[in-house]
């Protein structure tokens, strides 16, 4: 969910600008503030779609913001940020009405899908219209590569076609798979997940073929995605199977 405006709200300059460059660099709008009273009057000079706050800060400190805020009602999502957190005070920020909790230091994943699940959870509630991801199947990187990546993924899940995914063992060829659906029109139909290698002469027919009480992967996936992964791993005779499944789809 980008161009969300996010305020962070922390007594360390450091922090607050590294974090502000790397939401800066996600495509979100963001403003700092080094204390509680600055922190006040950015909100009631605009509205904010999340606020990370620091929990340890001079004079008034995240906590005691957060249940003024929480008293006046009417909260945006606000995540919690602490180097020296106790699960007593993760617990009272959260009742407090804290979406999420990070630790620091921050770790640049940890972070942005903290951001981007607490602000997925926020639209859909609002009822947005458009496409919203799930963070967990979003790949996570602000490189020109995984820019484009995530770019060309968008593209090809608007054509109704066969898609072979090439990578490394361990690149997150499933993620993508995951991704890619939720952009099509089968976002919201099943999606199979099978182990070509595991199509041994045993099982493979019955992972291709299937009845009423044992239905096969083919069936299970009909009108969303079935996802073989390791493809090039897959038994001969399994190949045969599935290239005439092919022909007739």
């Amino acid at each position: 969910v980008k161009n969300a405006s996010i305020l962070v709200v922390d007594d360390e300059s450091n922090i607050r600008l590294l974090l502000e460059e790397i939401l800066t660099e996600e495509g979100y709008q963001v403003t700092t503030a080094s204390n509680a009273a600055e922190a006040r009057d950015a909100r009631l000079s605009e509205e904010y779609d999340l606020i990370l706050l620091d929990i340890w800060m001079p004079e008034t400190d995240g906590i005691s913001l957060l249940k003024e805020w929480a008293k006046k009602g009417s909260l945006e999502p606000v995540i919690m940020m602490s180097g020296h957190g106790t699960v007593d005070t993760a617990v009272e920020a959260t009742r407090l009405g804290a979406v999420d909790y990070i630790e620091k230091p921050v770790s640049l994943v940890k972070l942005l899908r903290t951001v981007d699940k607490a602000l997925f959870h926020t639209r859909t509630k609002k009822g947005q219209q458009g496409k919203l991801v799930p963070p967990s199947v979003t790949p996570v990187g602000k490189s020109k590569v995984m820019q484009a990546l995530r770019d060309q993924v968008a593209q090809v899940a608007k054509h109704d076609s066969n898609v072979l995914l090439v990578g490394e063992p361990g690149s997150g060829r499933e993620m993508v798979a995951r991704y890619l659906a939720s952009f099509s029109d089968r976002s919201t139909e099943p999606f199979v997940t099978i182990m070509a290698e595991a199509l041994n002469n045993e099982n493979g027919g019955l992972s291709f073929s299937g009845s009423t009480e044992n239905p096969s992967a083919i069936d299970r996936a009909q009108g969303g995605i079935l996802f073989i992964n390791e493809i090039g791993k897959m038994p001969l005779h399994a190949q045969n199977s599935f290239s005439d499944i092919l022909k007739q789809a």
